[in-house]
C-alpha cells in the first residue's frame, strides 16, 4: 500500500492557525428624530477574512462587553452576525 504526503503550503497552514484580531469600531449615524450619533461595532480578522458589524449599539459599554467575550471565545469572523445577532436578543429578554 503506498501513501501519497499531502503537501499544504506552511503559509497557508499559518493563516489558519492565527488567532483572530479583534477591533472595536466607531462611527457617526444619523437617525430620524435623533440627529447624528455616535455607534459603535466590531470588526473581527483572521488572515484574509475580515468581517464587521458596524451598527451594534449607542452604548460602548454594551459592544465593549461583546468584544471581550468574542476575545475570550476566540469567535470567528464568520461567526460574527450571528453572535451580535444572539447577544442583542438577550439583552431584550
Amino acid at each position: 500500500m503506498n501513501f501519497f504526503p499531502i503537501k499544504t503550503p506552511s503559509n497557508l497552514l499559518e493563516k489558519y492557525l492565527e488567532e483572530p484580531f479583534y477591533e472595536l469600531l466607531t462611527s457617526e449615524k444619523e437617525i430620524d428624530g435623533a440627529g447624528t450619533v455616535r455607534v459603535f461595532g466590531i470588526a473581527i480578522t483572521n488572515g484574509d477574512c475580515t468581517v464587521k458589524v458596524e451598527d451594534i449599539s449607542t452604548n460602548a459599554s454594551t459592544v465593549l462587553a461583546l468584544l471581550n467575550l468574542l476575545e475570550e471565545n476566540l469567535c470567528s469572523p464568520l461567526h460574527l452576525h450571528d453572535v451580535v445577532e444572539d447577544y442583542l436578543s438577550s439583552l431584550e429578554s
